[in-house]
């Protein structure tokens, strides 16, 4: 590898690890603890780590509630639920923003969008960033990556590290590009592997808008005669995010749409799996399937994602199964799909370019339980459009998670969810009244605003200064 960026490593007692944290039965319903220290040691998994291959799905826009190893019904996911039983399923997994090229831009660096740079989809990455597929590539890996979300790999530079792309060259907007033409172009890529270990990434793009009608969509919408009748173009969609009236009709409706899309996601992936079953892959490889983020369909009287921070966006699935990973666990405490790269990498015994802000998840999904809970941070950023909602959703907040709280902070305003109480966001508590909760919170959330590109989150004992605390007092968020 060349030179390139990696955060500070003199910061003996910074974050190294945003991590794992019970939300909804097992956390702690006290006030949250400060972080100091490094990430804690992961246990060696030692023999037991034998995966050769790697692919990571990413699916775009699925919300983990879609899922029926998540809980929903209706049978929509057969295949994933598949692969959730003979892997680990974390049931916490967020997002660090809702936006396609930045939460893949954190996936595959280990670092938040404030420190890598990409925010939003007109951003492309920085090559002087460590990718996953560069350190596999450096590692002896072969590379490919497939992607419906085209400008992905060539205008958003997350094709940096692979060999082989869908897209080198950026070409006029056209459509993303159905999932089955991807997982085709996949397979294709996968009949020419020898006897190399490979890194494979597939990214499928069905379940975000617009939406056709679909069979089960048509079935489940049988005598609906309203709006979505016809299927949501994107234009039709992007009225919606301007402007929605939450009728529970035609709210099942726009998730019947949904829910049809996420079965085309399903089956592109059953596909793929599959076909590395056929080549004889399937024992010794490593499968991550992932959402990059979730969707809004009526909760909170919005559509859509981007510029929010609730639940229904930040929350994704998040599974991993193969050679190493223990079979039909599921892990409670939060995790983060900036765990993504550092998990990845521990698994096939290739060491990380240097400190990351996500850590592996390795010694937790063979253990079941975390016993170092850290917040995670989300954020939001919005550049030259309409925000849904409140004024505030365009007011650039943070969010930081740790146990059962939600705090967010934006410029003007701070608010504070207690997720566990109040899993829908339906109550928020002025931070002023839980001080033993807020404090931290507080700080911890205005040192990610004030965050540079290239910087390390700094742990919460640290930055409980005088100085801080007036400033935050004198913007209203403390008393």
């Amino acid at each position: 590898m060349t030179s390139r960026h990696v955060l500070p490593t003199s910061l003996a007692g910074v974050l190294l690890a945003l991590g794992l944290v019970a939300c909804g039965g097992d956390g702690d319903t006290s006030a949250p603890t400060a972080v100091g220290g490094a990430a804690p040691a992961v246990a060696p998994v030692g023999a037991a780590r034998t995966a050769r291959n790697v692919v990571v799905l990413t699916l775009d826009t699925l919300r983990s509630d879609a899922l029926g190893c998540y809980g929903a019904e209706g049978g929509h996911t057969p295949r994933l639920d598949a692969l959730a039983s003979r892997g680990v399923v974390f049931e916490h997994s967020y997002a660090p923003i809702a936006t396609t090229f930045p939460s893949h831009a954190s996936m595959f660096t280990g670092v938040y969008p404030r420190a890598h740079g990409v925010r939003w989809n007109g951003q492309t990455l920085d090559e002087e960033w460590d990718t996953l597929a560069e350190v596999l590539a450096d590692d002896g890996f072969e590379t490919g990556a497939f992607v419906s979300y085209k400008a992905m790999v060539n205008r958003g530079g997350l094709g940096q590290g692979f060999d082989a792309v869908s897209d080198p060259v950026q070409e006029p907007w056209d459509g993303a590009r159905p999932g089955e033409q991807t997982v085709a172009m996949a397979k294709d890529w996968l009949d020419g592997r020898g006897d190399e270990p490979f890194f494979l990434w597939v990214h499928l793009f069905d379940p975000h808008s617009p939406y056709v009608v679909t069979d089960y969509a048509a079935a489940a919408m049988e005598g609906y005669s309203g709006p979505f009748a016809d299927g949501c173009t994107a234009e039709e969609f992007g009225d919606l995010e301007r402007g929605w009236s939450d009728d529970p009709v035609e709210r099942d409706a726009l998730r019947a749409l949904y829910d049809g899309q996420v079965r085309i996601t399903d089956r592109c992936v059953g596909d793929l799996l599959d076909h590395l079953d056929a080549l004889g892959f399937a024992d010794d490889t490593l499968v991550v399937a992932v959402g990059d983020h979730g969707q809004l369909l009526g909760e909170h009287g919005q559509v859509g994602h981007g510029p929010v921070l609730h639940e229904e966006v930040l929350r994704t699935p998040l599974m991993i199964a193969g050679p190493g990973v223990p079979a039909g666990r599921r892990v409670r405490d939060r995790v983060g799909v900036i765990d993504l790269m550092p998990t990845v990498l521990d698994l096939v015994d290739v060491a990380p370019p240097g400190e990351l802000h996500g850590r592996s998840l390795a010694a937790l999904a063979a253990s079941g339980r975390d016993d170092a809970p850290t917040p995670y941070f989300a954020e939001v950023r919005v550049t030259g459009v309409s925000a849904p909602g409140p004024v505030e959703a365009v007011d650039d907040p943070v969010a930081v998670l740790q146990g059962p709280f939600k705090l967010v902070m934006s410029t003007k305003h701070a608010w504070l969810y207690d997720l566990r109480a109040d899993p829908t966001e339906s109550n928020r508590i002025d931070p002023s009244s839980r001080p033993e909760v807020s404090e931290d919170l507080l700080v911890l959330a205005r040192r990610h605003q004030l965050m540079e590109p290239g910087q390390q989150v700094a742990h919460a004992s640290e930055q409980l200064d005088e100085e801080t605390l007036a400033e935050l007092r004198a913007l209203g968020y403390l008393k």
